[in-house]
């Protein structure tokens, strides 16, 4: 007898969007994007206890190896220096990455989340929070 996989989807987003409006939103396109896949959501982990446990290295291979993809929420256009080691990590586990776009809509100029294809990330020259790299989509 064939087993089937799990699908789960890894909601990777920065930290200065924990825990706000705007993450609920993505949160919540990617659920009406991908219903058939379970959310794997960083922000109801305890990252500081398991990685005390466990090491930091292993809990995020261990988090990317267990998801079937990754889709990834940009803060203010970019991603910080967490987010890009993890499409650094999925790159390498060969996890389809995907960026959620079109969740900038106002009454004047509605528009519909979408998920592009991540081709991969590209250095900037801002801080490691916010600003560290973009997406090459």
């Amino acid at each position: 007898m064939m087993s089937t996989a799990m699908a789960r989807v890894y909601y990777a987003h920065s930290l200065q969007i924990y825990g706000t409006e705007e993450a609920a939103r993505a949160k919540h396109a990617i659920r009406v994007l991908l219903p058939d896949h379970e959310i794997f959501d960083p922000e109801e982990v305890n990252w500081k206890q398991l990685a005390a446990q466990h090491g930091q290295e292993r809990i995020y291979e261990s988090v990317i190896r267990f998801c079937t993809r990754v889709v990834v929420y940009e803060h203010q256009g970019f991603v910080g220096r967490g987010v890009a080691e993890e499409i650094w990590r999925a790159q390498h586990h060969k996890r389809p990455i995907h960026a959620l776009r079109g969740l900038d809509a106002t009454p004047s100029t509605p528009s519909t989340p979408v998920l592009i294809p991540v081709r991969g990330l590209v250095r900037a020259n801002g801080d490691w929070k916010i600003r560290y790299a973009k997406l090459l989509v």
